[in-house]
C-alpha cells in the first residue's frame, strides 16, 4: 500500500465522517492510531461479511470494523463513478445495491446504518 492509496481510502473515510457529523470523529480522534495500526485495517478492507474476500477469507466480526467502513464507503463511491466496465449508477441505486448485498458483502447492521445516514443526511440538504 503506498501513500497516494492510503490518502485515497483517508478522502473517502472523511466524506464518509462528513455525513455523519461529529459522531465518528469523535470516535476517531479518542483512539490514538499509529501508522503500523492502519496497514492491517487497509489490507483487510476487501474482506467480505460472508468470507469470500481476500486476503485471508476473514468473515463476520473477525473483519475489524474500521475495515468494514472503509469497504462499504470505498464501494458506495466506486459505484457512483464510472468504470472501464460500467457506467456510474445514482445515490439511490448504489444504496439499492448496498442494502441488496446486506449480509453477503457487508454486515447487515453497517449496510442498514450507512443507507440511513446516507438518505438522512440528503433529507437535511
Amino acid at each position: 500500500v503506498n501513500g497516494v492509496s492510503i490518502l485515497v481510502i483517508q478522502c473517502k473515510v472523511w466524506c464518509f465522517c462528513s455525513f455523519v457529523k461529529h459522531t465518528l470523529l469523535l470516535f476517531y480522534n479518542s483512539i490514538p492510531i499509529r501508522q503500523t495500526d492502519i496497514i492491517p485495517i487497509i489490507e483487510k478492507h476487501h474482506e467480505n461479511w460472508d468470507g469470500s474476500g481476500y486476503p485471508g477469507n476473514l468473515s463476520k466480526e473477525d473483519i475489524p470494523i474500521e475495515s468494514q467502513i472503509i469497504l462499504i464507503v470505498d464501494s458506495y463511491f466506486a459505484l457512483m463513478e464510472n468504470r472501464p466496465y460500467r457506467k456510474a449508477v445514482s445515490k439511490r441505486k448504489a444504496l439499492n445495491i448496498i442494502l441488496n448485498g446486506a449480509d453477503n458483502k457487508w454486515s447487515k447492521t453497517l449496510a442498514e446504518e450507512f443507507v440511513f445516514v446516507i438518505k438522512n443526511e440528503d433529507l437535511n440538504d
